[in-house]
């Protein structure tokens, strides 16, 4: 078992996270430690990146999406978007701009906005796309500053799980 240190996107507050194999050693079932809390579960996938997970008497369903660091979930309906605790100097290049290069659907859904165009500059977690998934409605933001270079989907557009929707330029001569 080992430990890791993770944070929520947007925030400086750093946790510990430790998994390990639940006893019995089912297959899918973990035993999570947070901070002073254990917590049981089990994972059932249905896909590469959807299933339910099992907790405390409780199904949910859950969706994530990697990308650029950071892992954005879906459980139950919530949004929650964690990324690894970097190292002091790969923070500050973080922090520097360094960005995904494109924002991809996380899950199947509808375009309901779009808030940018081609050209614009854009700030680190400014909203790019609204788009509605199970009833949900979700905003996909950006992971760093940038420039956005292209906007590949439309208003009303009903989008497959990890197409393309927004590609940024690369400005490393610019500093992002």
């Amino acid at each position: 078992m080992s430990a890791s240190q993770f944070k929520s996107a947007g925030s400086d507050a750093v946790v510990e996270v430790r998994v390990e194999a639940a006893a019995g050693g089912r297959e899918g079932a973990f035993r999570v430690h947070v901070s002073d809390r254990t917590i049981e579960l089990e994972v059932r996938r249905r896909g590469p990146s959807e299933g339910f997970l099992h907790v405390q008497g409780r199904v949910l369903p859950y969706y994530a999406v990697r990308r650029a660091g950071e892992v954005e979930v879906w459980i139950d309906g919530r949004r929650h978007v964690i990324e690894r605790a970097l190292p002091a100097a790969r923070r500050g290049a973080a922090a520097a701009g360094m960005q995904a290069v494109e924002v991809k659907a996380p899950m199947p859904g509808t375009i309901l906005k779009i808030l940018v165009k081609s050209g614009d500059a854009v700030a680190a977690h400014q909203p790019l796309i609204v788009m509605e998934s199970m009833k949900m409605e979700m905003t996909l933001s950006a992971s760093g500053a940038g420039r956005v270079g292209e906007v590949r989907c439309r208003e009303g557009e009903l989008v497959a799980m990890n197409t393309v929707l927004v590609r940024f330029v690369e400005e490393a001569a610019e500093g992002s």
